[in-house]
């Protein structure tokens, strides 16, 4: 075998390793926004992917941390407003 016949089993083992953990820390602060708030909404996955980026830097130092959380919150932001659109829906969020 090649080097290169290997080379994408690797990135994908990699990409599953490095994804994995922010994942979890991911869903795991939905769902405690989720209990915290006493709803499920959009809010709760803007606010979890702030501050599982947050978590998922906090040992690399404050800019780092802070740059993921900022990475976090707008991510999520343009996906729910990109899935309101094609859905047809409002893509404004109510904040009470």
């Amino acid at each position: 075998m090649t080097v290169e016949a290997n080379m994408p089993t690797f990135s994908i083992f990699f990409l599953l390793l490095l994804l994995l953990p922010a994942a979890l820390m991911y869903h795991l602060t939905s769902a405690l926004m989720e209990g915290i708030r006493g709803k499920n909404d959009n809010i709760n996955s803007i606010l979890s992917g702030g501050v599982a980026g947050l978590l998922f830097k906090s040992t690399g130092g404050l800019r780092a941390a802070a740059l993921a959380s900022l990475i976090g919150t707008v991510g999520m932001t343009t996906f729910h407003v990109a899935d309101n659109v094609y859905n047809g829906r409002d893509p404004t969020f109510e904040f009470v």
